[in-house]
């Protein structure tokens, strides 16, 4: 997996996607984990870790596979991204398409129940 560059890299007010959708959620997340330097330990969740197993499970099923029904051209899997506004992160998958334009995909454990949240229009 590749490994995310140093805050200071890019710029020291960078942030990621992961940070805004919990300040959405939550601004008491950004501020317990920021501020008073309360990790969230994030990764002792049921949903977080059945989706990093699920996202392992498909990185290793089937690592050539190609959405040629959707015009998937190519492939890159663990993308880092990072915009000249400030935001950052790494993508499960970037799909370039015949019609010269990419795609990023995010695995997701989640099931839609008909209601459209605040952090998924984000």
């Amino acid at each position: 997996m590749l490994k995310q560059p140093e805050i200071g890299s890019l710029s020291d007010n960078s942030i990621t996607a992961s940070q805004m959708l919990e300040y959405l959620y939550c601004p008491r997340f950004t501020y317990f984990e920021y501020v008073m330097d309360i990790p969230q330990n994030e990764g002792q969740r049921f949903k977080v870790k059945k989706g990093r197993n699920i996202h392992e499970k498909v990185r290793k099923t089937n690592p050539e596979y190609l959405r040629k029904k959707i015009g998937g051209i190519d492939r890159k899997s663990d993308v880092y991204l990072a915009s000249h506004l400030g935001t950052r992160g790494i993508v499960y998958e970037v799909l370039f398409l015949d019609d010269n334009t990419a795609a990023p995909l995010d695995y997701k454990f989640a099931e839609y129940k008909n209601k459209l949240f605040k952090t998924y229009r984000f």
